[in-house]
């Protein structure tokens, strides 16, 4: 539509859009222009929307009125239609009545038909299920006790002829099955009969006749019946006799000889039907059976719950421990018998496997080696607190040893379980844990003088095992992985490293303590010993001594003992001894810069004395006494910072000592 006028302050297509809103219109176009403006333009809209109407009614006048026109003839040609059409329908209606008559007729007939050949069918299966019945009574009567191979053709044409009769039995009527269904059960339990002797033959014979046998049970979905009859027949009368208590009392291998007996039994009597059973690329293989997992796993599993219960007792854990691990070798050669993946997997995950597994009480066999091996230790904690080890030249402690012991007796083979891999390795942990707090609660003692005199040994060899203890932590790691073997993911080894570390760091934080305290019981025991230096001036003051020429007998007093440390520990004393020597470095120069002082002191006195004896005299003359005081020093501090040096390779980093030899040069000019 177009418009004369284009001066609008608005677009004239808006309106024409589906979500015009007069709201939003307005809003938008009042900051256009002002409300008298779009008043205007709107009008002038309204008459050129007007007008545009009136043009295009004039335009389409002409087929308006044609339209009109032509609708008034349209309904009455409408009503001429209506008759043809209603004799068109009555028709269509009569010939559909007369096709549905007929379509019921021919259905009728064809199901009279369908019923004439079900009976016909019935009639000719009751015929033929009379003539299997008798070719099963002559079949099977035929069937003797010699000839395996004969009877088991025999025995296959027989299962020709139920097949045949199972399937002619769908087709007949009730009544007529009814009255031949007991003549059916007997002969199929003749036929069942024959087969279980013709099996348990062919068992025995160990020839291609047990894969016949083997394919009639399968042919007739009697597979479960060949297990239970091989269960009753051939395992439960051997692993009765074998798996007894008496019989177990008797064993000189113990459990090993009753186990051994029954694989042998299975090796000799049922290796062959196993094979038959379980080896898909054997010739003769039969699909369907797994005589292990649901004949003779069920057997033993049922002769050990009710015959041997003594084994399952956790009383005597080393008793256990063999008669555990016996039947986890023993059922390990079952699963090997098993051949298949498949096999042993459905051997695992029976209910008699699990409950089995569940008759073994581990947790008390884990609770009473724990209160063994932590008892032990726990004694030797009590009662041999100090107490050297006689046993061993690796450790100087008794628990040291013990603990030793207890880590890894649980890794021993006539120990651990692998399904207790968890709980082992926890007392591992809960050991270094106990030993790292009996440490502590030592070194706390020897604060409290709760020790015998040697203190200092005490620590020095709580020391040197605690700190060889924790480099010895890698052994423990691979005897656990040599334990573990290949069966273990990288990650659980990773977990365990990580556990080690962390006690590991835990037990060098508390040999910290240990030393710190050590050092401390040194210092306090030798600090006396530097207090000798003040004696030097009683020496020589009016005593008419010579001068010396050696050091006091103190300075060698004073690292003698860190001398024989270093001898009898030369790993460990590196980490010892700059602290001590730092200790008494300080201690010795303050005692010398004392004694230096209070001779200073004197030789003022004295020289203010003789100056108010004899005002004339000004010089003052050195006293001999002090002479001698100070080189008597000088000798000791030289003989001092020289065994510093000669104990340890970083003397710069002795506390004091650059102070002492600043006395000691001051000395050496004065």
């Amino acid at each position: 539509m177009d418009f004369k006028h284009n001066t609008l302050c608005f677009d004239e297509k808006l309106f024409f859009k589906k979500d015009f809103s007069v709201d939003e219109f307005l809003t938008e176009h009042r900051r256009i222009a002002n409300l008298e403006t779009l008043r205007d333009d709107l009008g002038i809209f309204l008459k050129n929307l007007r007008s545009s109407t009136i043009e295009l009614i004039n335009k389409d006048y002409a087929d308006f009125v044609d339209l009109s026109t032509n609708l008034k003839t349209l309904e009455a040609k409408i009503a001429g239609m209506e008759t043809p059409i209603g004799k068109i329908k009555e028709e269509v209606l009569t010939t559909k009545i007369k096709l549905d008559n007929r379509l019921n007729i021919i259905n009728n007939l064809l199901n009279q038909r369908k019923l004439t050949r079900k009976k016909m069918q019935g009639l000719h299966s009751s015929m033929t299920i009379q003539l299997n019945l008798e070719r099963l009574n002559s079949l099977l009567s035929d069937v003797s006790n010699a000839d395996t191979s004969s009877n088991i053709l025999k025995l296959e044409r027989a299962l020709n002829e139920i097949n045949q009769y199972y399937f002619h039995s769908k087709h007949c009527e009730a009544e007529f099955m009814n009255s031949v269904s007991k003549e059916f059960e007997n002969i199929f339990e003749i036929f069942q009969s024959h087969l279980r002797n013709s099996f348990l033959k062919a068992i025995k014979q160990q020839n291609k006749s047990l894969t016949n046998c083997l394919r009639l049970y399968v042919a007739v979905d009697k597979v479960s019946l060949a297990h239970e009859l091989v269960r009753q027949e051939l395992v439960s009368p051997i692993v009765s006799e074998i798996l007894r208590e008496d019989s177990h009392r008797d064993e000189p291998s113990g459990l090993n000889g009753l186990f051994s007996k029954v694989l042998l039994f299975l090796d000799r009597e049922l290796k062959y039907l196993l094979d038959l059973t379980q080896s898909p690329g054997r010739d003769g293989y039969v699909r369907g059976f797994d005589f292990m997992v649901h004949c003779i796993w069920l057997e033993i599993e049922e002769r050990l719950e009710f015959n041997l219960k003594s084994i399952y007792f956790p009383g005597n854990p080393d008793t256990f421990f063999k008669n555990y691990t016996a039947t986890l070798a023993f059922l390990n050669a079952l699963e090997e018998r098993c051949v298949t993946r498949t096999s042993v997997s459905n051997l695992r995950k029976t209910n008699a496997y699990q409950n089995f597994m569940h008759c073994w009480n581990l947790s008390v066999y884990y609770t009473m080696r724990f209160q063994e091996y932590g008892g032990n230790l726990e004694k030797v904690i009590n009662l041999q607190k100090t107490a050297h080890t006689k046993n061993s030249s690796e450790w100087k402690l008794a628990v040291t040893e013990e603990v030793w012991t207890c880590l890894f007796r649980c890794w021993n083979e006539d120990v651990f379980i692998r399904q207790l891999t968890h709980r082992f390795w926890k007392f591992n942990l809960q050991t270094l844990a106990r030993y790292r707090v009996w440490m502590e609660t030592m070194t706390e003692a020897a604060n409290l003088n709760q020790l015998p005199s040697s203190k200092i040994d005490f620590l020095i060899q709580l020391y040197s095992d605690g700190y060889t203890l924790s480099d010895k932590f890698p052994i423990i790691l691979n005897i656990v992985k040599q334990r573990l073997g290949d069966g273990v993911s990288l990650q659980v080894l990773q977990n365990m490293e990580k556990c080690l570390d962390e006690s590991k760091d835990s037990l060098l934080r508390t040999l910290k303590k240990v030393e710190k305290k050590f050092i401390e019981l040194v210092i306090e025991k030798n600090i006396s010993i530097i207090r000798q230096v003040s004696d030097i001036p009683r020496l020589y003051r009016r005593t008419n001594r010579e001068a010396p020429t050696q050091p006091c007998p103190y300075v060698a007093s004073l690292f003698s003992p860190i001398e024989n440390l270093q001898k009898s520990h030369p790993s460990h004393a590196s980490n010892w001894i700059p602290a001590i020597l730092s200790a008494f470095t300080s201690a010795y120069h303050e005692q010398v810069s004392e004694v230096l002082t209070s001779v200073q002191r004197t030789e003022e006195s004295l020289r203010k004395f003789k100056k108010i004896r004899d005002p004339s005299n000004s010089d003052y003359k050195q006293n001999t006494d002090d002479y001698k005081i100070r080189l008597q020093l000088q000798i000791d501090i030289e003989s001092y910072i020289n065994a510093v040096k000669k104990l340890s390779s970083e003397a710069e980093n002795v506390a004091n000592l650059q102070e002492l030899n600043n006395i000691l040069e001051s000395l050496k000019r004065n």
